[in-house]
Parts: structure tokens; sequence; C-alpha cells
């Protein structure tokens, strides 16, 4: 059995300051937007992902509270978040929402790929810097384009 040596919490909350990440928490909410595109297809295509967003964002401040004291739960719960968001993004036919829902996807899937690697090895720790960062900024693009 593989375990995750205790040092692993100190060493990932100074990755994760020293990586731009001070404050390792993501928001995404979608209340009712008081400005909501103007194309009627966006909109609707936007209403329909926003539940699956709003889990994701939810599921993300989760694991981020995971991280430091057990990487592998934090794994467990981002697994089928992505998973989750994959099946919402595959629904979507609008052109420009389906683009940023795909960007997102590959942005958890990174983020996947990179807390993967460092439970495996602790020492991949300091790769979690930048796909905590780009899942924050696809999210972020995602609420601008949906009008939140």
């Amino acid at each position: 059995m593989h375990t995750v040596p205790r040092v692993l919490p100190d060493v990932l909350a100074a990755v994760l300051l020293l990586g731009g990440c001070t404050a390792p928490t993501v928001t995404v909410s979608f209340p009712t937007p008081s400005k909501t595109p103007t194309d009627k297809a966006v909109a609707a295509a936007c209403t329909a992902l926003r539940n699956a967003f709003d889990d994701a964002g939810t599921s993300l401040n989760t694991v981020f509270e995971q991280l430091t004291t057990d990487p592998q739960k934090a794994l467990s719960t981002l697994q089928p978040v992505l998973a989750d968001l994959e099946k919402a993004a595959k629904k979507v036919d609008n052109p420009t929402v389906r683009k940023q829902a795909d960007k997102t996807v590959a942005a958890f899937q990174e983020l996947v790929t990179a807390l993967t690697a460092a439970v495996n090895d602790p020492t991949k720790i300091p790769g979690l810097a930048a796909p905590l960062a780009k899942v924050q900024t696809e999210l972020a693009a995602f609420g601008a384009l949906c009008g939140s």
C-alpha cells in the first residue's frame, strides 16, 4: 500500500502559496446574472451548464480543503466532478459555449492528471500550481461568457 508522507501537507501548502495560489478557494456560483448574454442560444447553453459548473466550483473548494490533509481523497472527490463536467459539456451544441466548456473540462483533466502524479510521487507536488491556476482561469472565463 502506498502512503503519502506526512510532509506532503506542508509542502503542498508551500507550493500553493509560492505558486501564486495564495487563497486556495474557488467560488463559482451562478446567481441570476445581472447581465445575461444577448445571444439567446448562448444564454440557453449557459443555463444548461450552470448546475454542473456550480457543482464543480463547490467540489473544487472541497478538493482544496482535502489537498493538505488527504490528497488521495481530494483525487477521489475530483474525478467524478470531471466526469460530470465532461457529460454536461457534451450536451451543449452552441459552439461558443461548447468551446469554453471544453477548455474548462481540459483544465480539470490536467488537474486530475497532476494530482494523480502528486499522490503517487510527492516530488511532483510543484506540478499542481499551474493546473490549479488554469482551472481558476477557465472557470472565470466561463463565468464571464455566461454573464455572471
